[in-house]
């Protein structure tokens, strides 16, 4: 499994998990809201950068297999080539990780803002850190 689509299932399922609690509990959460938009910021990074990551391992190998040919041209005697790695995860996953991410920050940054522990302010803050417009969320109790 890609180290992309576990920590970010894994972000997902707590803060699905959250969302879900009734208000005494959900207020621990809220109070550290913070850590979970880092959390979320965090996997964005990790989801929007894969590609240029997987391009420079690529460029990276095959520099390596250039800079060795002749130790390669052996391993290719005894069986053995150099192959580029193969991606982790498929384009089309990446997108579906990141819109089930945004959603599931949505669900919990909604019912902390229905619950009184987030403002029109704090949403402010949260959509400059995490590039999403959140705004639907206060106009629905306006």
């Amino acid at each position: 499994m890609a180290y992309t689509d576990e920590i970010t299932r894994r972000l997902i399922s707590v803060i699905d998990y959250a969302s879900g609690l009734p208000v005494h509990k959900l207020i621990g959460y809220a109070r550290n809201l913070n850590f979970w938009i880092a959390e979320t910021r965090h996997c964005l990074d990790t989801i929007d950068g894969y590609e240029s990551r997987y391009q420079e391992m690529c460029r990276a190998e095959r520099s390596y297999y250039d800079e060795h040919k002749d130790d390669w041209q052996k391993r290719r005697r005894m069986g053995q080539s150099p192959q580029v790695q193969m991606r982790s995860i498929k384009a089309h996953e990446l997108k579906e990780l990141r819109r089930a991410l945004l959603s599931a920050i949505n669900r919990l940054i909604s019912r902390c803002f229905h619950e009184g522990f987030v403002d029109a302010e704090d949403l402010q803050q949260i959509e400059s850190i995490l590039g999403v417009d959140f705004r639907s969320i206060a106009k629905n109790t306006e």
